[in-house]
């Protein structure tokens, strides 16, 4: 098979910073092939990704090719550059850049100067391919997240590219967006032959597609395989691996299974296979009882609101409490209103409807609301909304009080120091606030919060970019909070992390709030809503919602 891409030594430092972001990187992509890259936040997926991108290749010291058919990439004339190569964005608003679905399937084809009978042609076989035709003359603004993301990607590929990239495409995504998403990427590579080469965290479905694995770490590659021969060096702590890949690791440590199970379905095959006699961990019992809230700090009842007087109810009557001690997930579709039941708990928004209780106090207005320091703090979706400094270190210092002297100053610097250790940041003391990777954003975002020492800590899908190391981490941070008595409420798509670190979860569906249960009996409940480790247990001697329940606590 020809290479359609060649990476030669790729080096590249970005501006004011000491590290290389790349490091002597090697990479042959065949046609027609399917690269997954993992590798935790910040290691170089999304640089490596710009570099095969003429437009998107950041500023910077370069060193090393990448190559096109041979061609060098910054050598490609603008309509191969702009045509050949396709790029799907993390956060699909990034990337629309019009108001109606017709005409963000027409921009791409009038910068290249198609005939208006030839665009006609192309929009109608994309939308009937994606099955978005009864889209096309809504507004951009009114799809959900993962509407925008499916049109993202159909927007592109009516311009009849050889290669896709796509950097962590699933990342603000439900879990049903997600998997249709995927399904589509699936089904254009399957039946069109592109190549495609994925950055993603979130692997459980993509892992199985792939042709080849490459891991990166610090900027370098190190190693690449196929997802297959890649699984056999899976332990059960190894957080980027497919759940039914640490599951066969957990429970049959002595590989006597003829392959290691890298999909949900052939994971349900291999619990269904062995029996537990053959098992060398034990069946998890697995709790199912309700953890009660702590002190009652924050109780909304009947909650209504709008956004304005001609638009749809987002709540209709929800009922929602927060208490100290807990973290309490809601889990639901993009455009449900989890983040709006959020905004409207900080303040950020006034209900129309219903009676909220903060602190002991009611709320009638925004400043009946108690913030910051032993109040609330809310971490909104984009964590660049909280970003104001140019270094890290300023980031974090405009949250505390100017020091007076040098004893204050002393303080403020040990402050800082500590919260840049405890969420990994201390490398980058002095890098952009805009230059950090996705989850390296979402870790100083929280961390602004964090210096503050609330009561209750509102997230709004506060593992966005993460890798799985950092969602431990974070995780293991805020049950050491809730130990402390603090308070979480947080919105997620991540149903792994909810059921690792929740106390109860509840859904968010067509504006009302579904009673609070344990992550346990919330999870085993659901066939579609569910974890990866659920859909495989179901059924099976060693049920379970984590993959730690299913192998009963092996490590």
């Amino acid at each position: 098979m020809a290479q359609i891409l060649t990476i030669e030594n790729l080096s590249f430092t970005y501006p004011n910073r000491e590290s290389d972001a790349l490091n002597n990187v090697n990479l042959s992509v065949e046609e027609g092939e399917f690269i997954l890259l993992t590798g935790p936040s910040g290691c170089g997926k999304t640089t490596l990704l710009r570099q095969m991108k003429k437009s998107l290749i950041p500023y910077g010291k370069k060193s090393g090719q990448v190559n096109y058919r041979g061609r060098e990439i910054t050598e490609l004339d603008d309509r191969t550059a702009a045509s050949a190569i396709g790029y799907v964005f993390q956060d699909p608003e990034n990337q629309i850049v019009t108001n109606k679905v017709w005409h963000e399937l027409a921009f791409g084809l009038e910068s290249l100067g198609y005939k208006r009978q030839d665009m006609e042609r192309r929009i109608g076989e994309v939308a009937n391919y994606f099955g978005i035709s009864q889209w096309i003359d809504r507004e951009t603004s009114d799809l959900s997240g993962g509407e925008k993301q499916i049109l993202n990607l159909a927007a592109i590929i009516a311009m009849e590219p050889d290669v896709i990239l796509l950097d962590e495409p699933t990342s603000q995504l439900d879990p049903i967006a997600a998997g249709h998403f995927i399904d589509a990427l699936s089904r254009i590579h399957e039946e069109l032959g592109l190549t495609i080469i994925l950055s993603e965290h979130r692997i459980e479905e993509v892992y199985g597609m792939a042709d080849c694995v490459v891991r990166m770490d610090h900027g370098a590659i190190i190693g690449a395989a196929g997802p297959r021969e890649m699984a056999w060096e899976c332990t059960i702590d190894c957080l980027d691996y497919p759940a039914a890949t640490r599951i066969w690791a957990g429970l049959d440590r002595d590989r006597s299974y003829e392959k290691p199970p890298i999909t949900v379905g052939e994971g349900r095959r291999y619990l269904q296979h062995m029996k537990p006699h053959q098992m060398q961990g034990r069946c998890a019992d697995g709790a199912t009882v309700l953890r009660e809230l702590g002190r009652e700090v924050m109780d909304g009842s009947d909650l209504h609101f709008r956004y304005d007087k001609t638009s749809p109810e987002v709540l209709k009557g929800c009922h929602v409490g927060v208490g100290l001690g807990s973290i309490r997930s809601i889990v639901g579709g993009n455009g449900s209103g989890k983040s709006t039941l959020l905004r409207v708990l900080a303040g950020v928004l006034v209900p129309d409807g219903g009676k909220y209780m903060c602190f002991g106090e009611r709320v009638r207005s925004i400043r009946d609301i108690r913030r910051g320091r032993d109040g609330l703090v809310l971490l909104p979706q984009d964590p660049k909304a909280l970003f104001h400094g140019i270094t890290v270190e300023e980031e974090l210092r405009e949250m505390l009080e100017t020091p007076k002297n040098e004893e204050e100053e002393h303080v403020v610097k040990r402050q800082v120091e500590e919260m840049l250790e405890r969420l990994g940041l201390s490398r980058l003391t002095t890098a952009h606030p805009y230059d950090l990777s996705g989850g390296e954003a979402q870790r100083l975002a929280l961390g602004k919060l964090l210096i503050l020492e609330p009561q209750v800590l509102l997230l709004d899908e506060p593992t966005k970019g993460l890798d799985p190391e950092n969602r431990r981490m974070l995780g293991r941070l805020l049950r050491s909070l809730v130990d402390q008595g603090k308070g979480v409420l947080m919105v997620t798509h991540d149903l792994d992390f909810a059921a690792n670190y929740s106390d109860q979860v509840s859904m968010l569906f067509d504006g009302r709030l579904s009673e609070p249960e344990s992550p346990r009996d919330f999870f085993l409940e659901n066939r579609f809503y569910t974890t990866p480790a659920a859909r495989m247990s179901h059924g099976s001697d060693f049920q379970g919602v984590t993959v730690d329940e299913v192998v009963g606590g092996v490590s």
